[in-house]
């Protein structure tokens, strides 16, 4: 059982899990949407909120 798929650009076979074509260069990777990037600056926000709440917590508690 082979790993090999055609590059798309080339037609040249490249395994599964390359990100690029070793023959052409071209970029194998999915391209992912304006959704993801949102969904990811939303999730980033969150997580520094809750660390800034968390320090303001820790140092109120230790005056």
């Amino acid at each position: 059982m082979s790993n090999l798929h055609p590059c798309p650009e080339c037609n040249h076979s490249v395994g599964a899990s390359a990100t690029s074509c070793p023959n052409c260069g071209a970029n194998l990777e999915e391209e992912q949407g304006i959704g993801f990037h949102i969904v990811r600056v939303i999730i980033t926000l969150a997580i520094i909120l809750v660390l800034g709440r968390v320090l303001m917590y820790v140092s109120e508690s230790l005056r």
